[in-house]
């Protein structure tokens, strides 16, 4: 960038921001699936059964995104950060998941509602870890004027962007 004239820098920086654009466009949509398949595991009427079908989901989802981006950050790594931030936000999550699964354990309406909470809860997560994904990525891509960032700085943006996005916690 140092070498290119001043037209062609703010083409380029343009350009990129389009890019961003459509990558954020495109990622949106990998959120939306990726909470209405979390939401249809976690309606199942088996207690307990949601939270081994919901991570691969989200750490799907998170991969979705990365390649979206052109990162090439790999599974387990998408798979310690899903689990640090669960485990951050650890009572507020595993109360509803508790609540919803011995909801399920009541034959007829218990089933229902309580797979309805945790269709809620796991929609409602799975969208906030894409959005606060999606947030990061779109800070630091700007920030490295269009250039991948590094896993570091994805993990600590991440989590920031995902505590600011669940209200502080």
């Amino acid at each position: 960038m140092q070498v290119v004239p001043e037209g062609l820098k703010r083409a380029f920086t343009a350009a990129q921001k389009v890019d961003i654009e459509l990558k954020k466009t495109q990622s949106h949509a990998i959120v939306a699936g990726a909470a209405a398949s979390a939401a249809g595991i976690a309606a199942v009427p088996i207690p307990f059964s949601d939270a081994v079908g919901i991570v691969p989901i989200q750490v799907g989802m998170l991969a979705g995104i990365s390649a979206t981006f052109g990162l090439s950050i790999d599974k387990s790594f998408l798979s310690t950060i899903v689990g640090s931030i669960i485990a951050g936000a650890g009572g507020t999550l595993a109360g509803r998941s508790i609540v919803s699964s011995l909801l399920k354990m009541i034959p007829g309406a218990g089933s229902v509602v309580g797979g309805t909470i945790a269709a809620a809860t796991a929609a409602a997560i799975t969208t906030a870890f894409g959005e606060a994904y999606i947030a990061a990525l779109d800070m630091l891509f700007v920030q490295n004027n269009g250039e991948p960032p590094t896993s570091e700085e994805v993990a600590e943006a991440f989590k920031a962007k995902y505590l600011q996005l669940a209200g502080g916690r």
